[in-house]
This record gives structure tokens, C-alpha cells and sequence, in this order.
């Protein structure tokens, strides 16, 4: 054994890179078709713009471990690696450089600007793959893919076409989601609703033919009411049934407007009757369609008011028109009040301005008909959500989706395989028309995945490309089936063998955005789901539960993380938390405690080294009760892996082998062997302790394999991942409940010896009562049990005379004979005027965890660490109390 030791004597992390370039090198991490049964992971591609944080920490390292775990269950395993162009993210990225150069998006040109961003992407775009090795992902780089890549970019254009040419896509007006900041439209689900403290305007509508009178309308955009085309009341409102065929005069504008009756009126919402105005408000364009209302586009693309909202108005910030309106109303005597009011603002997922609801010519896919095979594929169970609670608003989504506007008006991405015949459509005709809504082809319009050199109909050469581009999201939507070379007929092969993909890790942030398509786009472009089985995590948020941002100053970065206490530590303090269903609250002290761990296995280790044997060893010939009991732990340790990462509950998983490997083997099992002299056990103490490594090696890679390099065996593997997950089924219930009853009673001395403050160097005699079977089992293990408790003697049939102190457990009863009486009685003194101090404290803590004020603002962290106080004071209360009682004098 003297040849074999670590190379430093403390763990000190450092040896990660060289390890990481060893599995790479030997090819670990590579897959190619064969006879296994695949394991297949696509991952979330990040966006090219991104660099490391926790939530990519968290969601790849679970990607991560469960990909190693079935690498040692000997399946074919391939983590598919990518980046994603991040439309508007990115182009953002670029913009904000260029302004800074002085340089104008516009000014330069498309083409220019497309140059930028492509410079931009090979210098930056590959920094976050860089520092997804650093956090030791197994993925198979030599598949690495980028949404804008020759492969994915054939399978968008022939996604695009299939789906117009089945009259599925069209071209229309509608009103959509648009971002003035951005200059782009947004799908529903890009859309995020914040809590806004605004105000309430009470605005005087004039009856047309009763100037005397009007109606009261409420709103929260009154500079929107320059678009009103009508105002609505409830059929069944009692307040305005005397209104029917009615008509008022909008305030400012002067213009006539009918007051029209819908069910979708809200009574209960101001006055009860509302202004309609379809250009601008999602209802009232419904409305506006049910009641044949025109549609009077007040705000354009850049959020300034139109000529259409009258001169005195045109050209102002819609933010400044509506100070000038109000302003415009009060001078007129036409607002009534305004009121404080608390609502929910729609605004841009990427820079958080609000949305502006427009009416709009953009490019839509009909969703209906493409997610019904989603939906049925989900109520079968064809897919399995991790939490399943996760199911049911999956399947209401789908249930209830609207068409998606596909087009973005942004450079960066894939722009639309759409083209325009000037001759035929007309460049103005071309951008102002819309495809009529049955989707058949208007005159003009080509759609093809190339640009045609002529049109078809005609034969002019004047074509021109459409400007937008994609959603961002709709070439994701392909991503699971698309790197493995969708639609080509030459990588059908991996195709069929790769797809199906077996489960997909994500947040629950982009359910919607993301995983929905994929399902849907998966089952209608390969008739087949995407993957088996949905693992949803949650994000990741401060000590306090707020999630973490960089206006808030609560982010923590895993690469500082990484440099402080090791990859390892990182890794495992995020597994540990992931507790399915709920989010994770993450600070310092995570990983410390995860730092603590990595030094406990890497101590742990010399102890091995020094008193195992690197010997193989034939369980069937263990004998005793600590190695029985072991090997009994370890195979329910493997048992348990196996479901715990079979359901994706890698929390549960984490702390399993935390739990043997620190509380079973290294408490009990390693300081057993210290004092063992058996050559078998000294064996089984290395073979225990090698399997241990592969089981935890998932989820801390690198000092398992730093460890594992130490102490394989010779003709093993060279590399852990060489080995399979260790197979084991050993039960032996006898053993257990023995040991267990063995550990009770040194636990039981070593806490009497605590509370009398006895020294280390002064032995306890001891007095055992019961049954044959487990006095037995003292005896023959005596040789651990005096030396761990710091016994003299352990008496069955004469009990002692003296001062003891006595505890029991299911089936035995001790008395501990203390030596000094004296000293006792000054120690009871002392704990009694303890147990008095602790109960002051105790009840302070009850009173401040039954406070509202308190729970209300603490954060779940906060509260938690109170309550886990609060539970270890009482139990040592309660402890220190049974000390006292337990004396008696024999």
C-alpha cells in the first residue's frame, strides 16, 4: 500500500482540466450507432450571447449526471451539444457594441450588419461551450450544432415550406404583441404580465344627441381613446339598457361613435362601460370583428402617435400623448376622477418595456390542427412529466393555443424563405396586402427554400426577399430532430436510431416556448414525440426565495464558485437542492457544507490507502456483522440510485450517497476497520470504497476520477467511466438490526460521557441488559465497541454498585457508572441552569416563528434555518433533561 497515496495530501482542486481532456481524448464522451439501446439528451441550447450562470450550472450539471449514470449502466450515451443565435438577444448584444463605435444599424445596411454579428459570434459565441467543460459536461462535441448552421438552417426552410404549402402558414392582419424598443413583433408566450401601481382615468363621454348627458367610460391608456371607435356595455348591465342605438362624441377627436352591447364587458370593471379600440387592445379587436368596427392604428412601430390621432397629437411619445390627453380632458371638463389602480402590464421578455398591442401585417402559423396529436400523445402518457403536476397545464395550454406569429423584424436569424415577384405583386402590394386567410398562394408570393431565378408565373427576374426573419423559437422547435439531420435522407439512419430522444431537462419558464413546439413540431414533421419524459427543475433563487438578477445584486457566478471551492463542490451543492417541485435557494453556505464534503471523501481516502487491501474480495465470504451490515447498505444505496434517477429525483439521489458515504461508511464502517484485523474485511473496506466512488461519480466527476486513479485495481479500467455501475443485491435484515443496536449503545455512552464532561482519557464501565442474541453480538464485536465508546468494561450479569446514568434502546437497556461523584453533581447544576436557559430561548424563537410580520418577510431560507434552530434546541432540551433523570444510584 505504501506505493499508493494521493498526490496532495489535502484535497485542492486544480486537476480538472487535465481530466476532462483525458475523457474527451479517449472518447468517452462520443457516440456512434450500434447494438445498445441509446441514451439521448439534446441540450437547451444557450444562447450565443450567454456566459455561465447558475441556472445553466444547475440545468447542465442535472443534464450531466444523468447522462454519466447511464454511461455506467453500459447504454449508448449521446448529450447532443449547441448554441442558439438568440435573435433578439443577440442583435441587441451587437446593436449596443456598434452604437458605442458610433455605428447605426440602418447607416451601415443589412448586409454590413450581418457581417458584425457573424464577427461577433466566432469571436464570442463559443465562450460558454468553453465553460460548460470547465463544469464537466460529457457532451458529444463532435455533434455540436448552432441554430443558424447549414443543418439547421435546410431543416427551417423546409419546415417553412411544408407548412405554407398545406395552407397551414398565411400572411395577415392581426394584432399582435409588439415591442417599440426592439422594433419587432412577439408571440403570446414572449409576452411577461408585471404588477404595475398605475391610475385609473374616469373619461366623460357626450351623448351625439344629448350634449347635457354622457357616459362614463374608465381606462388605464388614455392615450389610446384617440383610436376608440365605440364604446361597450353589458347586454345584461342594468345602468345602460336605455343606451340601445345610441351614439357618443369622443372627447378631443370629435368623432361619432356607436355604444354597442357585448357579454365580454366586465360590469364590474370602472363604470362598468368601456371604450373599444381594436387597433390597440386585444378584447376590442375581437369585439371590433363581431361588430364590424373599424380599426383606427394610433400608435406605430416606433411607439409615436400617427396622424390618425389628430395633429395636435401626431408624432409625441405615447407616454408624452398621454399627459397631454389627460391635460386635453381636464381642461374640456371631461374628466371625471382619477383613481389609484393596481394592474398587470404586458411587456417584452427581453428589455421589459411594455408591449404595445398593434395591428399589424406579419406572418402566422395555424396552431389548432398541429397541436391536437400533441395533446393526445400527452393524455396517453406517450410523454411523462417530472414533477406530473406539470401535465395538466401542458395539456391546457395546448388546448387552448392561438395562431403564432412567426415574424420578427430584426436581421439576425433565419429569414423568411418568402419572395416577391415586383411584377406580378408589386414591392408596395408585397408589403401591404395580406394573404387571404384560407392560405392558398396570393399572386406574387413564392415560397421556396431557395431564391428562384425567375418568377414561375410570370418569368421576371425582379424578385425580392422578405425582410423579417423568424421567430427565434420556431427553428428551436426543430432542434431534437433537426441535429440529427432532419430532413435529409442520408442521416435517416440517425434519425431512426437517435430519435425519439429519451428525456428532455428544462425550467419551467420556457414550457411553453419551447417545449410545447418541440412536441408539436416532433409529432408533425416525424410523426413520433420528441422524447420520453419531461424533467422540469426549478430556478434558481437567493437565500432569501428572490430570484436572482443583476439590478437586485443577488447573482452568484459558478465560475467564482468554481474557483473558490472546486467544480465538484458547485455541482454537488446544486444537486442537493434540487428538490423536485420546487425551486432552489442557494448562498454560500452550500457550498461550503459541498467543500466539506469533497475534504471528507479526499481524508477519507488516506484512511483507505492506509488500512484497506487492494485486493478483490468475494462477498459470499463475508462473515461479520460490520461487513454484512455494509455490504446490506450498499446494495440498498444502489437500489435507491437507480429509482431516485429513474423518477429524476437527483436531490433524493445526492443525499443517499452523502448519507452512506458520511454517515455510514466513513462515522461507522472506516473507523471499524481501523481496529480490524480480518484481511477479508480490510478488502471489502477497499472494494466498498471503489464502488462507492463509480455510484457518486455522476455528480462529483472530477475527484472521483482523481481518487479512482489512486486506487483501481490492476487490469481495471483506466478510467472510471470504464467501469460499470456496481451490481450488488445483499440483504441481511439479522445484521442490520444487531448493528444498529450496537451503534444506539455507543452513541448512547459517547452522549452520557458528553453531558458529564468526562475526559477523553477516563473509561466508562458499563452495565447491559438483554436478550442472548444481542449480547452475543456485543461480545464478539466488543473489539470496535470499547475502544469507539471509550469503554472499560461491559458487564450482562453483575451489575456494579455506584452512580450511573442509564438510557435504553429497542432492545437493550444501559447504565453508564460515572467515576466522579462529585464532578457529577456540580455538572447537574450546571445542565439544570442550561435546560433553563435554553428554555428562555426557546420560547423567544416560538414567539418569532408564530409572528406574520416576521414569515412575511423573511425569506424561506431565513425561516427555515430558524425552524432547524429551533428543532436542535429543543432536542437538546430534551436531551439534557433525560440526562438528568437517568440516575440512579445501584
Amino acid at each position: 500500500m505504501e506505493n499508493r497515496k494521493l498526490k496532495t495530501k489535502r484535497y485542492t482542486p486544480g486537476f480538472e482540466k487535465e481530466l476532462y481532456e483525458k475523457w474527451y481524448g479517449r472518447g468517452f464522451f462520443q457516440s456512434r450507432k450500434n447494438e445498445k439501446k441509446p441514451f439521448v439528451i439534446v441540450i437547451p441550447p444557450p444562447n450565443v450571447t450567454g456566459s455561465l450562470h447558475m441556472g445553466h450550472a444547475l440545468n447542465n450539471t442535472l443534464q450531466d449526471i444523468l447522462v454519466r449514470f447511464h454511461h455506467l449502466l453500459g447504454k449508448n450515451v449521446c448529450w447532443v451539444p449547441g448554441t442558439d443565435h438568440g435573435g433578439i438577444a443577440t442583435q441587441t448584444v451587437v446593436e449596443k457594441k456598434l452604437l458605442a463605435e458610433g455605428k447605426r444599424k440602418k447607416e451601415i445596411g443589412r448586409e454590413r450588419f450581418l457581417e458584425y454579428m457573424i464577427e461577433w459570434k466566432q469571436k464570442y459565441g463559443g465562450r460558454i461551450l468553453d465553460q460548460l467543460k470547465v463544469l464537466g459536461c460529457a457532451l458529444d462535441w463532435k455533434r455540436l450544432r448552432f441554430t443558424m448552421d447549414e443543418t439547421c438552417s435546410r431543416a427551417v426552410k423546409e419546415a417553412f415550406v411544408r407548412l405554407y404549402e398545406e395552407g397551414k402558414i398565411y400572411r395577415g392582419y392581426r394584432l399582435i404583441n409588439y415591442c417599440v424598443r426592439c422594433e419587432t413583433s412577439l408571440s403570446d408566450i414572449e409576452v411577461e404580465y408585471k404588477p404595475e401601481k398605475g391610475k385609473l382615468w374616469y373619461i366623460k363621454y357626450p351623448l351625439a344627441d344629448e350634449a347635457a348627458s354622457s357616459v362614463v367610460v374608465a381606462t388605464t391608456r388614455p392615450e389610446t381613446m384617440l383610436g376608440d371607435t365605440a364604446v361597450a356595455v353589458n347586454p345584461k348591465d342594468k345602468r345602460y339598457k336605455n343606451l340601445a342605438g345610441k351614439f357618443l362624441i369622443l372627447p378631443i377627436i370629435g368623432r361619432k361613435i356607436p355604444i354597442i352591447y357585448d357579454e365580454r364587458v366586465e360590469m364590474d370593471f370602472g363604470t362598468g362601460a368601456v371604450k373599444v379600440t381594436p387597433a390597440h387592445d386585444f378584447t376590442d379587436f375581437e369585439i371590433g370583428k363581431t361588430h364590424n368596427l373599424e380599426s383606427v392604428k394610433v400608435i406605430d412601430e416606433k411607439g409615436l402617435m400617427t396622424n390618425l390621432a389628430g395633429e395636435e397629437f401626431c408624432g409625441l411619445d405615447r407616454f408624452e400623448a398621454r399627459k397631454k390627453v389627460v391635460r386635453s380632458l381636464e381642461e374640456k371638463g371631461l374628466l371625471e376622477k382619477v383613481a389609484d389602480y393596481e394592474h398587470s402590464v404586458s411587456t417584452c421578455y427581453r428589455c421589459g418595456q411594455p408591449i404595445e398591442p398593434m395591428l399589424s401585417l406579419q406572418w402566422f402559423l395555424r396552431m389548432r390542427e398541429i397541436a391536437r396529436p400533441a395533446i393526445e400523445a400527452v393524455k396517453k402518457g406517450e410523454i411523462k412529466f417530472y414533477p406530473p403536476r406539470w401535465k395538466s397545464a401542458f395539456v391546457n395550454f395546448l388546448e387552448n393555443i392561438r395562431d403564432w406569429c412567426l415574424s420578427r423584424q430584426i436581421w439576425w436569424g433565419h429569414r423568411l424563405p418568402v419572395y416577391y415577384c415586383e411584377k406580378c405583386f408589386g414591392k408596395s402590394a408585397g408589403k401591404s396586402s395580406p394573404e387571404n386567410q384560407n392560405g392558398k398562394i396570393k399572386k406574387g408570393i413564392i415560397v421556396c427554400a431557395e431564391k428562384p431565378s425567375r418568377c414561375p408565373v410570370c418569368g421576371s427576374t425582379d424578385i425580392t426577399q422578405e425582410n423579417d426573419v423568424l421567430d427565434t423559437w420556431f427553428s428551436s422547435a426543430l432542434w431534437p430532430f433537426e441535429v440529427f439531420g432532419w430532413p435529409k435522407e442520408e442521416s435517416a439512419g440517425e434519425l431512426d436510431y437517435y430519435y425519439p430522444t429519451s428525456v428532455l431537462v428544462t425550467g419551467h419558464e420556457i414550457l411553453y416556448l419551447w417545449v410545447a413546439r418541440m412536441v408539436m413540431m416532433g409529432m408533425k414533421f416525424v410523426g413520433k414525440i420528441p422524447f420520453a419524459d419531461v424533467y422540469i427543475h426549478g430556478i434558481v433563487r437567493d437565500s432569501k426565495g428572490k430570484k436572482m438578477s443583476k439590478s437586485l445584486g443577488n447573482t452568484i457566478d459558478p465560475l467564482d464558485i468554481i474557483e473558490k471551492y472546486g467544480v465538484d463542490s458547485l455541482r454537488y451543492a446544486v444537486a442537493k437542492q434540487a428538490v423536485p417541485g420546487h425551486d432552489l435557494l442557494i448562498c454560500d453556505e452550500n457550498f461550503v457544507s459541498a467543500r466539506n464534503f469533497m475534504n471528507k471523501i479526499w481524508n477519507a481516502t488516506n484512511v483507505v490507502l492506509k488500512y484497506g487491501r487492494a485486493h478483490d474480495v468475494d462477498i459470499a465470504e463475508a462473515k461479520s456483522l460490520p461487513d454484512r451490515w455494509i455490504l446490506g447498505e450498499f446494495s440498498l444505496l444502489l437500489e435507491e440510485t437507480k429509482k431516485n434517477l429513474g423518477k429524476y429525483d437527483i436531490s433524493a439521489y445526492a443525499r443517499s450517497v452523502y448519507d452512506l458515504f458520511w454517515g455510514k461508511f466513513c462515522d461507522w464502517f472506516l473507523e471499524i476497520a481501523k481496529l480490524e484485523e480480518s484481511e477479508f474485511s480490510r478488502k471489502l473496506l477497499y472494494k466498498i470504497f471503489r464502488d462507492i466512488l463509480v455510484v457518486m461519480h455522476p455528480v462529483i466527476p472530477f475527484i472521483t476520477e482523481e481518487i479512482y486513479s489512486t486506487v483501481r485495481l490492476p487490469g481495471s479500467p483506466e478510467s472510471i467511466l470504464g467501469n460499470p455501475f456496481p451490481r450488488l443485491s445483499f440483504a441481511d435484515g439479522d445484521s442490520r438490526e444487531k448493528i444498529t443496536e450496537i451503534f444506539e449503545l455507543v452513541k448512547g455512552v459517547r452522549s452520557i460521557r458528553s453531558l458529564a464532561k468526562l475526559p477523553a482519557s477516563e473509561k466508562v464501565d458499563i452495565f447491559v441488559v438483554t436478550d442472548k442474541n444481542f449480547r452475543k453480538a456485543i461480545e464478539e464485536n466488543a473489539f470496535f465497541i470499547k475502544p469507539l465508546a471509550k469503554i472499560g468494561k461491559i458487564g450482562f450479569e453483575t451489575k456494579p454498585s455506584g452512580v450511573c446514568s442509564a438510557f435504553a434502546t429497542a432492545h437493550l437497556r444501559c447504565l453508564v457508572f460515572i467515576p466522579d461523584f462529585d464532578a457529577l453533581e456540580r455538572q447537574k447544576e450546571n445542565i439544570k441552569k442550561e435546560i433553563s436557559e435554553i428554555s428562555v430561548y426557546v420560547e423567544k424563537m416560538e414567539k418569532l416563528l408564530s409572528n406574520s410580520k416576521f414569515l412575511a418577510n423573511a425569506g424561506e431560507f431565513v425561516i427555515e434555518k430558524k425552524r432547524k434552530t429551533l428543532s436542535e434546541f429543543r432536542k437538546k432540551k430534551d436531551n439534557l433533561e433525560k440526562f438528568i433523570a437517568s440516575f440512579e444510584n445501584s
